[in-house]
């Protein structure tokens, strides 16, 4: 599992969303903040997204503390990037659980702190509302509205090529 864990986090940081995606079983279940709940085919897709808004020059993930029991693991790791829509740079840190089936991530719980993270990567917008459940409503409305656009971009890509 720690095995897993390390691919997970230096595919993250080398932005391949392909090697991050071979971690999770077919019948994942994925949740944060940010997102909500997200099944499979949504955490490939949100990887995907997120891996080709970045550019490895503005994009770091730095992963420590794996602590793995029976099937589960926890980790804490940080991502430090440009947010693509105000241009700020952001500094996240992240406390995962994690729960295996057969080898393969089946359950992924992010947590951070969504107020410190809306006042970096918003602004006074943040400092003001980050700490609102009204926000946290909000960004995951935006987050998942965000997510079928990038679906239906993949798509249409896709039919045309």
């Amino acid at each position: 599992m720690e095995q897993v864990l390390k691919k997970f986090y230096s595919s993250f940081d080398n932005l391949d969303y392909n090697g991050m995606i071979s971690c999770y079983h077919p019948e994942a279940q994925f949740s944060d903040p940010a997102f909500g709940t997200l099944n499979y085919d949504d955490i490939r897709l949100m990887w995907q997204m997120l891996c080709t808004s970045q550019s490895k020059e503005n994009f770091k993930v730095n992963y420590y503390n794996i602590n793995c029991v029976s099937n589960s693991c926890s980790a804490d790791w940080k991502a430090i990037y440009l947010l693509s829509k105000t241009s700020k740079r952001v500094h996240n840190s992240i406390h995962s659980i994690f729960v295996f089936k057969d080898g393969l991530i089946y359950r992924q719980k992010d947590d951070f702190n969504l107020y410190h993270w809306a006042k970096q990567a918003l602004g006074l917008k943040g400092v003001l509302l980050g700490w609102t459940p009204y926000f946290q409503r909000q960004l995951q409305e935006r987050t998942i509205s965000m997510l079928s656009r990038y679906k239906l971009k993949t798509i249409n890509t896709q039919n045309a090529g």
